[in-house]
């Protein structure tokens, strides 16, 4: 779906407060909730810095208070012995444990219209494969829910206090299906926000408390914001930006998850929020797929396309002034001397 509501924020600010991102600026594998056999043998490519790890709230805390580190801990640990960084996301949203509705956090139901949420063929059930599906997740700005995760980061920070390889931590709470700000959006959806009591300043609150939470928890990492619409055109997303830059300087990363080598006529009020910022802090990108399959290409027509993407969007995201990249497993493998050479070429 376009992005382009308005950007009337004023001019990006210097940062306040200095980071030192040289250690932590590169390019990351996506392993996201995959199996460490589809990304680790990137462990030892020439140009990967790191691997982007994801977990889910239910997953590792199943019931209140009793919180199981284990499978995420295997996959940490593998990334620190390599000697490479991790970049963290921990899911909230559609991953929200049932206990956090018990304590009284109140609920929005949405039905998934993203057609990329479709089943895909062969392998294991994605997440995100909900397509048509009645989905919920707690209301942003909810005592209950806000509260409830507050105490899940520091206690993932106090878990991983001693692990050194984490290097980003991506702040999330107030999201759909991922690290991204968007929530349900369509007519139907933004009503039912309406009816909840949401204003702008409701849900920029609940962004400040998560963002403030991971700094807390982690005062070691970059604090990555994943920019994407939220719910309505009203410069939320710049409000939070605005507020993390001040508050966080060069500490509070900008990112953008759908760059592909050619966008075409498309225009994202987030690209603008990165330019604004470009040179006040740190900006990067993932890699959007081509989703080749769809469309019926196949052999040696998909690997050249793959690798021309590949290329191009590494350029462009060079041209928009990312000083990082996230990128997918197979692409690292098919491509690896792009990976390099687009590796030496990032700015430190």
């Amino acid at each position: 779906m376009a992005w382009s509501g308005p950007v009337t924020a004023p001019a990006a600010p210097r940062p306040s407060t200095a980071f030192d991102a040289r250690d932590i600026l590169g390019l990351y594998v996506i392993g996201g909730y995959r199996e460490p056999r589809a990304w680790s043998p990137t462990l030892t490519q020439n140009g990967i810095k790191g691997i982007a790890l994801s977990a889910e709230w239910t997953a590792l805390e199943a019931k209140t208070g009793k919180r199981d580190w284990s499978a995420l801990d295997v996959d940490v640990r593998q990334v620190a012995r390599a000697g490479r960084r991790v970049g963290l996301r921990l899911q909230a949203g559609i991953s929200t444990p049932e206990w956090v509705y018990a304590r009284g956090a109140r609920r929005f139901t949405f039905e998934d219209r993203n057609p990329y949420h479709a089943e895909g063929g062969g392998g294991a059930r994605r997440r995100n494969q909900t397509l048509g599906q009645t989905l919920t997740l707690p209301v942003p700005w909810d005592e209950a829910f806000l509260s409830a995760w507050e105490a899940f980061v520091a206690a993932a920070g106090a878990h991983y206090a001693q692990e050194r390889a984490i290097a980003m931590v991506h702040v999330t709470g107030p999201n759909k299906h991922s690290a991204e700000m968007i929530l349900p959006r369509q007519p139907e959806d933004r009503e039912r926000w309406r009816s909840l009591g949401y204003t702008p300043d409701k849900l920029i609150g609940a962004w400040k408390r998560c963002i403030d939470a991971y700094a807390r928890a982690f005062p070691q990492a970059a604090l990555v914001l994943n920019l994407a619409p939220a719910i309505f055109d009203d410069e939320v997303v710049e409000q939070v930006v605005a507020y993390g830059v001040e508050r966080y300087g060069q500490r509070l990363f900008l990112q953008n998850n759908i760059l592909l080598g050619d966008n075409g006529s498309r225009q994202r009020a987030d690209w603008k929020i990165l330019e604004r910022y470009r040179d006040v802090t740190s900006i990067g990108f993932q890699r959007q797929l081509l989703r080749l399959n769809r469309q019926g290409v196949q052999g040696e027509e998909k690997t050249v396309l793959r690798r021309e993407n590949f290329e191009k969007m590494f350029e462009e995201g060079l041209r928009r002034g990312a000083r990082y990249f996230e990128i997918g497993a197979d692409e690292a493998r098919d491509f690896p001397d792009l990976v390099d050479r687009f590796a030496r070429k990032l700015p430190r």
